[in-house]
């Protein structure tokens, strides 16, 4: 018996190490061994620094206490080096993806900006022209912002101390050339570096949930409205399509048969598209990299 429960304690504390548990050896009131386990509470958040400081892929304002700059020609870094932010000399602040090209900017190119961005200890990002006057705000302000960081998603983001994010440039995936496989907002193509797809049965949504596009199985495009889920707009095509709807480096949203021929486009090629959104009015818009429309269905306010 002896060596019994010997072997039984090996053998749960082999378990116990794998599944990162605690195990507590115990006798009851007739002698046996009992082995009671543990789960070990969660891992602290990520420490914030106590430091004004910029790291490769941080700033910290010394959890609330002290400005810090991110200088002309300063850079912050994602970990695996998709993405990059950048404080130009011509007073823009901006994203760039990999390869090299930008996928969101302060517009405030042309602006002197002599300190460069400035995370201070109210939470708010800033760019202070030359004159003392704000030319760009992150709008933070007030909400305990310790840490702007940016995260391999390709998102820009300022945390408080509980690790919750209180502001964001709302650019996650840009570089990556995605498209949701449900619930999502938005489909990328990498800037136009990568084809993405919406596949069958996927849905993309308006962020307030009133419209969704759907690619059907049967090949058609769809968009309709939550509530009651009424057809506002849709390709009236159907034909054999495994891969779905194609977000097309040159921009251009297609649907391909499984012979591989196109029979229905968007037609918005060579504009520079970048982006597909559903907007909070109904209307789905293809975007090119200054967010501005080059395509569109045209079916604004058609859920109110």
């Amino acid at each position: 018996m002896a060596r019994l429960a010997l072997m039984l304690v090996i053998v749960v504390g082999i378990i116990a190490m794998a599944t990162a548990e605690e195990t507590e050896h115990r006798h009851n009131s007739h002698g046996r061994s009992v082995f009671f386990i543990r789960r070990r509470p969660p891992p602290p958040p990520r420490p914030m620094s106590a430091r004004a400081v910029c790291t490769p892929q941080h700033c910290y304002n010394a959890r609330g206490k002290k400005d810090i700059h991110l200088p002309i020609e300063g850079r912050l870094h994602a970990k695996d080096g998709s993405a990059t932010l950048l404080m130009q000399e011509d007073g823009n602040l901006a994203l760039y993806c990999k390869g090299g090209k930008w996928y969101w900017q302060t517009k405030t190119n042309g602006k002197k900006i002599p300190k460069g961005a400035k995370f201070q200890p109210d939470g708010n990002l800033v760019l202070v022209d030359d004159k003392g006057k704000i030319a760009w705000a992150s709008g933070s302000s007030g909400k305990g912002g310790v840490e702007l960081t940016l995260q391999n998603d390709n998102n820009l983001v300022i945390y408080n101390k509980d690790n919750k994010a209180i502001w964001a440039t709302n650019t996650a995936e840009k570089c990556t050339g995605n498209c949701p496989a449900t619930g999502g907002v938005y489909c990328y193509n990498a800037m136009g570096t990568v084809n993405s797809h919406l596949k069958n049965g996927a849905i993309l949504w308006a962020a307030d949930k009133s419209t969704y596009l759907q690619m059907q199985t049967d090949g058609n495009l769809v968009l309709r409205c939550h509530k009651g889920h009424k057809v506002i707009w849709q390709i009236k095509k159907r034909a054999q399509n495994k891969r779905g709807a194609r977000f097309q480096t040159n921009g251009d949203l297609a649907l391909y048969d499984d012979k591989d021929k196109v029979y229905w486009r968007s037609k918005s090629d060579g504009k520079g598209g970048v982006t597909i959104m559903l907007k909070n009015d109904n209307d789905l818009v293809i975007l090119d990299n200054k967010d501005d429309i080059i395509w569109h269905t045209k079916t604004t306010n058609k859920c109110k």
